[in-house]
């Protein structure tokens, strides 16, 4: 069942994310050189991605999957 939103999904988050004040991290290449750090011990890209976001930007990571805790993140 897609997401219904008011508008074009690309206008309504863009305009949200301007609301709320998110402001967007882009993907630089310091941030690509820590997953040659990384242990082995998650193989979803999409989540080693943002364990390397993390990492270089000193964030707190909130996600329900349990293996960010073998990395040494702030995570909830």
């Amino acid at each position: 069942m897609p997401l219904k939103v008011p508008g074009t999904p690309e206008r309504y988050f863009v305009e949200l994310r301007k609301r709320l004040g998110i402001r967007l991290l882009p993907v630089h290449e310091e941030v690509t050189a820590q997953l040659i750090k990384l242990p082995n011990s998650h193989r979803d890209p999409f989540n080693r991605l943002l364990i390397c976001q993390s990492i270089e930007h000193g964030l707190i990571l909130i996600m329900s999957d349990t293996h960010v805790s073998c990395y040494s993140i702030h995570a909830l």
